[in-house]
């Protein structure tokens, strides 16, 4: 699991957004703590000064994409959102079509 350190978000950023409940937002941090097998970071380096890798429950595949696992976190969360999401195309459509 790649981790990146990105800072305080612009409130103008051009950027997609969901409203969670409290409860949806409990669901996905419960949902992204669980996907991860370890807390220690992995020995190899990230692809920049800000960021890791660490263990990971299952594996990276083609049919099991970062988008795939966005996926399955918002859908652990309670929201409703595309079965299958392996790009982001797919994710920015189960975004519009659910309207989360």
């Amino acid at each position: 699991m790649r981790v990146d350190v990105v800072g305080t978000l612009s409130r103008d950023l051009p950027v997609r957004h969901l409203l969670l409940t409290d409860r949806q937002y409990a669901a996905l941090l419960a949902a992204i703590s669980e996907s991860f097998a370890g807390t220690t970071p992995l020995p190899q380096k990230g692809f920049g000064e800000t960021d890791l890798f660490y263990p990971a429950v299952g594996r990276f595949y083609l049919g099991r994409t970062c988008n795939v696992w966005v996926g399955n976190m918002l859908r652990a969360a309670g929201l409703r959102f595309g079965l299958w999401t392996p790009l982001p195309v797919s994710v920015s459509l189960s975004h519009w079509i659910y309207g989360q």
